[in-house]
Formats: C-alpha cells, sequence, structure tokens
C-alpha cells in the first residue's frame, strides 16, 4: 500500500463485543426490534451496509430500512453516531453497579451521547 492509497482507504472502526455486552445493550435499547439490534451491532463491528446485507441474508433496502429506524429511535444521523451512542450506552451500563441495578429501576438513559 501506497501513501496515497493509504490516505484514501477507508477507516473501519471495529468494536467487537462480548455477549455479556451485547445483552447489556440490548436491555438499553428495548425500542429497537431484534433485526435492527443485529444491524447496529454488525454497524459497531465496521460493517457496510453490503456486508450487513450479507450477514443477515436480507437486501440492500432492508438493510437502509433498518438503519433508518435505528436512527431514528436512537436520535442518530449517520453510522459514526450509532457507534458513539453505543459506547456511550456501553460506559454507562459499566458505570451502574450491582448495587444500584434493580429491576423495579430503568436502565441508564444514554442521551447524553447523542447529538
Amino acid at each position: 500500500m501506497t501513501l496515497a492509497s493509504a490516505a484514501i482507504a477507508p477507516v473501519q472502526t471495529i468494536l467487537r463485543l462480548t455477549r455479556d455486552e451485547q445483552d447489556r445493550l440490548r436491555n438499553q435499547f428495548r425500542s429497537l426490534t431484534a433485526r435492527e439490534f443485529e444491524v447496529v451491532l454488525v454497524v459497531c463491528q465496521g460493517g457496510s451496509n453490503d456486508d450487513i446485507a450479507s450477514r443477515l441474508c436480507v437486501s440492500l433496502p432492508t438493510v437502509r430500512t433498518h438503519l433508518t429506524r435505528a436512527y431514528q429511535k436512537l436520535g442518530a444521523d449517520r453510522k459514526s453516531d450509532l457507534v458513539r451512542i453505543v459506547l456511550g450506552a456501553l460506559i454507562l451500563s459499566y458505570r451502574t453497579t450491582s448495587s444500584d441495578t434493580r429491576s423495579d429501576r430503568p436502565p441508564p438513559d444514554p442521551a447524553p451521547f447523542r447529538r
């Protein structure tokens, strides 16, 4: 790879989430459907729309629909916003100690990480 091609190459953000982290996030993003949540996870792993379609065995228009709905529900405008919101929610979930976790208390609001 030359210096010129390195400057043009897209930068991919890869976020690898453990099963526990995915469960924490699923609890915080209850407004998302299961499929929308899967799309958000693939986005956080650096997936393009083609990657998402391939991994989830859906068409590109379906991917776009899921992304649009996830954007609306989470207050995002683009994929980078989704990643930021997910990271913020994950940080908040770790700040909530086990002594603070009660079934009658709603999960922390990731709104501070939205624009």
